[in-house]
């Protein structure tokens, strides 16, 4: 048994999300299978590319331009966080990762951002009361926040996503999906 199935149901359940994510953005397919053994099964599915082939460049990422945003991914998920990130970067935006909800105060101190993407279940502070000291303390950014998370089952969180219509995707998300929110964002 390997030390993952060991760890059933302690998840995050973005494990799938950032696969999907890596595959897509390499023009493959994730299917889900029947699995005769129970549990999940996954094929996947890339392209191949010979030598040979007249094949496109490989695509570079786009230098920042004065259009450059800059944003502050708060996280506790580090995998997640660097993948959006590096969407991010690869478009030419700035971004920046902070682990917590103090760890991203303790930026606002120091640096001005366009944009914050923040998960609702951070470690110290969860994203609600992260959004309550942004209205305290930086209330500037309260137009300038959006919640990327998984947890939009439960009561208290679409309660507290629907309040002021806050904008938020969910998980599973495709790197435009990324890229449409920051810009929108930004643009407020």
């Amino acid at each position: 048994m390997s030390r993952y199935n060991d760890q059933r149901g302690t998840g995050t359940g973005v494990g799938l999300s950032i696969s999907h994510g890596l595959i897509s953005a390499h023009k493959g397919r994730l299917e889900l299978l029947a699995s005769p053994a129970g549990g999940a099964l996954f094929q996947v599915t890339l392209p191949v590319v010979s030598g040979t082939e007249n094949t496109a460049p490989a695509q570079q990422p786009t230098p920042a331009t004065s259009d450059a945003v800059w944003v502050l991914i708060v996280d506790d998920e580090e995998d997640l966080a660097e993948m959006i990130e590096d969407m991010l970067r690869s478009r030419g935006h700035h971004a920046t990762v902070a682990t917590g909800g103090h760890a991203a105060l303790a930026l606002l101190q120091e640096q001005t951002f366009d944009v914050i993407l923040s998960d609702l279940n951070l470690p110290d502070l969860n994203g609600q009361e992260f959004y309550a000291c942004l209205q305290r303390d930086y209330p500037e950014y309260v137009e300038k926040i959006a919640f990327v998370t998984g947890d939009t089952l439960g009561a208290s969180a679409q309660q507290f996503l629907a309040e002021g219509s806050k904008p938020h995707i969910e998980k599973p998300f495709t790197p435009n999906d990324i890229r449409e929110l920051v810009i929108t964002i930004a643009q407020r």
